[in-house]
């Protein structure tokens, strides 16, 4: 199916991030606070009260109540209170410096930009997760989005219009980018990447014949029409150039052209004729159209704890920005291999990492 974007995802926090934001800083705030109690402890300086405060209702604040003078009513060195209070500090670098170990070592939108990326391997060696190799698997939907009923969580997505999502190719070129850089780099990208062929399809000539006007072709009237994407083909003649380009306006899903029966092609020449004399030309999708095409194979049966599995392979055509499914689909490339895991949850890690910091 193919949608028009109606709006992008506004930028505001969700709730999951304001949740994990909080916990972020309690977690942070407990940790600094115990570096001032246990620096007490080891003075041996009674620990008067505990506890935590919340400001405007929200903002959670943590304390420690130390006296200020030892038993004996004598005030308590300059040293010692200098060690309990930069105790705090001093656990606050060694958090610093947990979070830079067990943070991923590429720069994420939901990690650090530096680490050595123990979680991920100690996950694998532990046998919690994977690291895919081939396509990223959806985490969440914005609500709203049109696409949240096509990509449910689970949903391993392997390719963004003819761009295969693997890295074997790119290994072997000593590339040592991941699955999520190539989702990101494809959908911020404002113009085809060189790194790949688009492909076009072989369509009967008569089409671009029958649809002469091609409203859905004009910027300033594709709002107002519902006749199909704008495909245009060159019908191969020696004087034809791309400006002479001949276009329609052409449902996809109509055409079946997810399917074998269709054939792709890079030219006209690809295309050739049948048997009873129907011609055939090398259409693609028109540039302006904003066409994106999202390749998946099905939930993985993670939704339900299911071992993984791949399903047919089918393609959702999205018609907006390119950045409107980056913003409004959240992937991963590590999934557990346990049905108790959830699905995001080393993803979750990494935000964590990075609000700790």
């Amino acid at each position: 199916m193919y949608f028009r974007c109606l709006s992008d995802l506004t930028g505001t926090a969700t709730l999951g991030t304001i949740l994990s934001t909080l916990f972020a800083l309690g977690v942070a705030q407990i940790w600094h606070e115990a570096g001032h109690a246990l620096a007490a402890a080891a003075e041996q300086i009674p620990l008067l009260s505990c506890g935590f405060k919340l400001y405007f209702f929200v903002l959670p604040a943590f304390y420690v109540e130390l006296p200020t003078v030892a038993a004996d009513d004598v005030p308590l060195p300059p040293p010692t209170r200098l060690r309990i209070a930069s105790a705090g500090v001093w656990h606050n670098l060694v958090l610093a410096l947990a979070v830079w170990i067990l943070a991923g070592g590429e720069a994420r939108d939901a990690g650090l930009e530096a680490g050595l990326g123990m979680s991920r391997k100690v996950g694998e060696g532990l046998g919690l997760w994977e690291t895919l190799d081939d396509g990223v698997v959806v985490t969440a939907v914005s609500a709203g989005s049109v696409l949240a009923h096509h990509l449910p969580p689970g949903t391993r997505i392997t390719h963004l219009d003819d761009r295969e999502l693997e890295l074997d190719s790119l290994r072997a070129a000593g590339s040592t980018l991941s699955t999520i850089d190539l989702w990101q780099r494809s959908l911020l990208s404002t113009r085809a990447a060189g790194d790949y062929t688009s492909l076009g399809w072989c369509l009967d000539e008569a089409l671009f014949s029958r649809h002469p006007t091609a409203d859905c072709c004009d910027r300033s009237k594709v709002e107002k029409t519902t006749a199909g994407l704008c495909f245009e083909a060159n019908l191969g003649t020696p004087s034809a150039s791309r400006e002479e380009n001949v276009r329609a306006c052409l449902d996809p899903l109509a055409l079946d052209l997810d399917s074998d029966r269709v054939a792709r092609c890079v030219d006209a020449a690809s295309c050739g004729a049948t048997s009873d004399g129907t011609r055939f030309a090398c259409a693609r999708v028109n540039g302006n159209a904003q066409v994106v095409r999202i390749g998946v194979v099905g939930s993985e049966g993670m939704e339900d704890g299911d071992a993984p599995r791949r399903r047919r392979q089918r393609t959702i055509w999205w018609q907006g920005p390119k950045s409107g499914v980056l913003h409004q689909v959240a992937v991963t490339d590590v999934i557990p291999r346990l049905g108790i895991i959830p699905l995001g949850l080393f993803d979750w890690l990494e935000r964590f990492y990075s609000y700790v910091a």
